[in-house]
């Protein structure tokens, strides 16, 4: 092997999917530890000092999100309270196998719900099963009341997320200038837009704020486009199109660095644009796609003007108010989704009766730790086949390798004589579960595996070493021989289809639901359930198609980019419902653009279910100049309002139609049918 082959394998490594590790999460990490684990020595707490470990990595992780501060206040109080509940429950489940399986369903129960509500909250029921799991297996014992435990797991994440969220309260007007510059950047999306766009909202933001996340969504709708357009290029002009968008990138993220720093003397450069834009304006030849070329250049020129005007104080952009989801209640969503062919709910039946079986072998043999071989369950069994068969696969490697490394370790340190780094060892293993947790499972799962083993007295390391590694292959066989035989999941997702039927419920949604909207119609209700039900479908088929392949973030990208869209343009014609239905519009050309918008879904739900077909080209134009000849004799401010709810919606199409348009050039829709 050559010495680049195996630079190459070292690099891949340590940076599977060219990812890289979690740096940040690892740093708040260990200021987080440098202030609890003295504190609990300090206080005559060390024999608790792995649950103050544990619970403080977990609450650094959180906190380490991308998200206002008002936000991860709330999900950071959530979270203490997920994990005293779960240290309860792990003390009360020591009371008899009987009670700790009941509860333990209890949190299957609970996790399925959550996920139906949405990630973040899906989140949370996961770290609950898991804090319960791990803490039935390596902490909690006798030494302490549940409630005791309870209360030491809370105070532990209390006292580590003080220690993160101090600093960014101190430093809150930098952390918001963060987030607002993601929307500048090259790889900002919709979701960042989303993001920052609740940001502006949910706080006291100013105007320079609020019209650079404006800029942001105007440049995320044009790289949009770009894809598609650069796709149909070919010889000089593509060379020039590509140097003009690289330009792009660069005045881009030159803007983002001037917000972060707060550079109110920042001005954009744009002559080399200017420059790199006549090239593309003069090039001879008039086929379509130079026309393309030449307007979305001129469109990125523009927004750049309007960038600059927003940062010398000189132009306003409004914002959409944020109205990204439909007007459904939790309690809605989960009544729409409560039912067998839900696939969280079905995971749930599964995961309960592989926790059934795993017990009653337990009551038959007595001899194997009932919750080791739950928490192999609960990691194998993934909502279908295919994923569970490959997780069961990773998980059987991971723990073999991390059983044998950490056993050579463990006893290595024990025969020179220095235990104590074991715990150096504990700590080294916490680390790279942080690196790796999304980025590579083997990696993260052979830490876990050591860290485990680690955890366990230095006396028994030998023997339960063993153990475990029978534990999960009786787990990864009960998970897998479920998966096959109970409610299988072994459909094959259809993707696009799971597409089309999300644009689908929208368009049924703005039909029946249009202004003048009747708020008694029991058919806006099942539209609206309709709505939730396709957005759950098509969003666990994106994670389906993330657990299936490998390098195809591309892909995964695209169509959670698709997913954003949707539901943008589903809050924003909520939004305008809202706004139009206490003034009884009944002027028939509002009532004829509404129809037409809902054409425009059909026209893209049938290109994505006719995969050759490249959809029509839309005139945006002709929508927009319908609302201008609407508005010439309106005088009315909510009416004015409502047009301007129409004007985003068409924006939401727009950007809409550039994606789905350039998934039908380079064939995306004719993929993924049977993943």
């Amino acid at each position: 092997m050559s010495l680049k082959n195996f630079k190459k394998k070292i690099h891949t490594f340590i940076f599977p999917n060219n990812a890289q590790p979690n740096w940040k999460g690892l740093l708040n990490m260990f200021a987080a530890l440098a202030v609890v684990l003295p504190l609990v020595y300090l206080l005559g707490l060390d024999s608790y000092a792995i649950t103050f470990v544990l619970t403080g990595a977990i609450i650094s992780q959180i906190l380490s999100l991308k998200l206002p501060l008002n936000l991860l206040l709330r999900l950071n109080i959530l979270s203490i309270i997920i994990i005293g509940i779960s240290f309860i429950t792990a003390g009360i489940g020591l009371m008899s196998p009987w009670v700790a399986l009941l509860l333990l369903l209890a949190w299957i129960f609970l996790l399925s719900i959550l996920n139906i509500l949405g990630k973040a909250p899906g989140t949370l029921g996961f770290m609950g099963v898991f804090l319960f799991f791990y803490g039935s297996i390596a902490i909690v014992n006798y030494q302490a009341t549940p409630l005791q435990w309870g209360l030491y797991a809370s105070f532990g994440a209390f006292i580590s997320s003080l220690v993160i969220i101090i600093p960014k309260f101190l430093q809150k007007d930098r952390a918001k200038r963060e987030i607002v510059a993601s929307c500048l950047l090259p790889d900002a999306n919709l979701n960042t837009i989303m993001m920052a766009q609740k940001l502006v909202s949910d706080t006291i933001s100013n105007q320079e704020n609020t019209s650079l996340v404006a800029v942001g969504g105007l440049l995320v709708a044009a790289r949009f486009q770009a894809h598609s357009i650069e796709s149909e290029l070919s010889g000089k002009i593509k060379e020039y199109f590509q140097d003009y968008l690289a330009e792009v990138d660069y005045l881009s993220r030159n803007m983002a660095e001037s917000v972060i720093k707060n550079d109110k003397n920042h001005i954009i450069g744009l002559e080399n644009l200017e420059a790199k834009f006549k090239l593309i304006n003069d090039f001879p030849g008039t086929d379509p796609e130079f026309f393309n070329a030449k307007k979305l250049a001129k469109g990125y020129l523009n927004i750049f003007l309007k960038a600059q005007d927003v940062l010398m104080g000189k132009l306003v952009i409004p914002l959409p108010p944020n109205n990204f989801s439909s007007d459904l209640s939790a309690w809605e969503n989960i009544k729409a989704n409560l039912n067998i062919n839900n696939m969280y709910i079905r995971h749930g039946i599964r995961f309960s009766l592989a926790v059934g079986i795993a017990f009653v072998l337990y009551l038959i043999t007595q001899s194997h730790n009932i919750h080791w071989i739950a928490l192999s369950i609960f990691v194998v069994l993934k909502p279908d086949l295919i994923s569970t068969k490959e997780r069961m696969i990773k998980r059987v490697i991971a723990t073999i390798i991390g059983v044998v490394l950490a056993l050579i370790i463990a006893n290595f340190f024990i025969f020179i004589g220095w235990p104590v780094m074991i715990t150096v060892m504990i700590l080294i293993m916490m680390a790279f579960i942080v690196l790796y947790y999304n980025i590579s499972y083997l990696h993260m799962a052979v830490a876990a595996t050591m860290l485990i083993i680690f955890i366990l007295p230095m006396d028994k390391i030998m023997i339960m070493g063993g153990l475990r590694v029978l534990d999960v292959l009786i787990g990864s066989t009960i998970a897998f021989v479920v998966s096959y035989v109970v409610l299988p999941t072994r459909l094959k997702v259809n993707l696009p289809q799971l597409l089309a039927d999300r644009l689908n419920s929208t368009r049924e949604y703005v039909l029946k639901s249009s202004p003048p909207m009747d708020i008694n119609n029991p058919e806006i209700l099942i539209a609206v359930r309709e709505i939730a039900r396709t957005h759950n479908n098509l969003k666990a088929g994106i994670q389906k198609l993330k657990d299936s392949y490998d390098d195809i973030d591309d892909d995964v990208s695209f169509y959670q980019n698709i997913l954003n869209s949707v539901d943008k343009l589903s809050g924003d014609f909520t939004a305008l419902t809202l706004q139009t239905k206490n003034i009884k519009i009944t002027d028939e050309d509002f009532q004829l653009a509404i129809k037409y918008l809902a054409d425009l879904l059909g026209t893209l739900e049938e290109s994505i279910k006719l995969t050759s077909k490249v959809p029509p080209e839309i005139d945006f134009n002709y929508a927009n100049n319908m609302i201008e000849n609407m508005k010439k004799d309106i005088t009315n401010e909510e009416y004015m309002v409502a047009f301007k709810y129409l004007e985003w919606i068409i924006s939401d199409i727009k950007i809409l139609y550039g994606l789905i348009q350039y998934g039908s050039k380079i064939r995306t829709f004719d993929r993924y049918k049977d993943v």
